[in-house]
């Protein structure tokens, strides 16, 4: 198994083996005080080799901030059946959307969204939440 592609976007969805992405690429939160909320859709696409379906396999998301220490982590299962209709030699893709809303990012800096498959790594994801400042309105 292999990551085709991940991303970090605004929103997003899967359906009918297709990714709907909007504002997607995001990799900085821009907040003007923390604690700050990370909000968006996480979208995978992985690619199974033909051998690899009809069998239970496990995706894993870690959230991480630059230290390390985990602030998530979500795990699940899913199967991909073998597909006669996929042409000899191409691979069978698993797709998926993760929703996250208000998870807090509780200081400045680097966080990391790790992605692992089977329990092996396939990928990191850098994210960061940079300080932004609001201009001040002139006093009359």
């Amino acid at each position: 198994m292999k990551l085709d592609w991940a991303i970090l976007a605004d929103a997003g969805q899967v359906r009918e083996g297709l990714a709907f992405v909007m504002g997607g690429g995001i990799d900085t939160v821009n907040a003007n005080q923390i604690p700050a909320a990370l909000n968006g859709t996480l979208l995978i696409r992985l690619l199974l080799h033909r051998t690899e379906t009809g069998r239970p396999h496990k995706v894993e998301l870690r959230f991480a901030d630059e230290d390390g220490h985990e602030l998530g982590k979500v795990e699940a299962e899913f199967m991909v059946p073998d597909n006669p209709d996929v042409p000899v030699g191409w691979d069978h893709s698993a797709m998926f959307a993760l929703n996250i809303h208000g998870m807090p990012l509780q200081r400045w800096g680097r966080y990391s969204i790790e992605i692992l498959a089977d329990g092996n790594h396939l990928r990191t994801l850098n994210l960061r939440l940079k300080q932004i400042t609001v201009p001040q309105q002139p006093t009359p």
